[in-house]
């Protein structure tokens, strides 16, 4: 039987993405080899991450500073471009490519194609950052709006679902070109892949 303390972490371990009991075994068993400068690392960047980090109240990206993060508040962005993901490691792969100058929002992540999924996503906060973006401080003038979704069935029928709720608003829905394979996600598409799909976007 595991001491109390390692079985609770275990437990903890296994619900993150991925990770089942016996990579949560080993996980805690490293930890527990490690130096306590190491763990006092870790626990210091754990507490950070509550006290610290907050999601930008425009994009919805992670940040520590104070009002908007680091790409909404920059000037030199193309405040006429708006770019939908679905998760911010998405958001990460297409800024690093650095093929895209605008703004972004992350959705909610939704877990099946079904229409009762689809609807957690909350539209209004969509249009609502498409129609007063200065609301949230952004002084954007959004003309396109980019559905950079997973070339998935999920993805497919949200970008599908997101273009009927905002074929209303006055600007260009455009969605990625088929240079992304098909169930590919963008998370692990490569730059070459990605500036095509986003050049050849319609």
């Amino acid at each position: 039987m595991y001491p109390k303390t390692v079985k609770k972490l275990i437990e903890i371990f296994s619900e993150f993405p991925g990770i089942g009991e016996k990579s949560a075994t080993r996980f805690v068993f490293f930890l527990l080899k490690q130096k306590k400068y190491f763990l006092k690392e870790l626990i210091e960047n754990l507490i950070n991450l509550e006290t610290k980090v907050k999601a930008c109240p425009f994009c919805k990206k992670s940040t520590e500073k104070e009002l908007l993060c680091e790409i909404c508040e920059n000037p030199a962005r193309d405040l006429t471009k708006l770019c939908l993901v679905l998760k911010e490691q998405d958001l990460e792969v297409i800024e690093k490519s650095g093929i895209f100058p605008g703004l972004y929002f992350i959705l909610n992540e939704v877990s099946s194609p079904s229409q009762k999924e689809m609807e957690k996503i909350n539209i209004e906060e969509i249009r609502e950052r498409i129609k007063n973006p200065k609301k949230f401080g952004v002084f954007g003038n959004f003309k396109e709006i980019i559905l950079a979704f997973d070339f998935t069935v999920k993805g497919r029928a949200l970008s599908i679902y997101i273009e009927n709720k905002l074929k209303d608003l006055p600007v260009k829905i455009s969605k990625l070109a088929m240079g992304i394979p098909s169930g590919g996600e963008l998370e692990y598409s490569d730059e070459e892949t990605l500036k095509s799909a986003f050049e050849k976007r319609g």
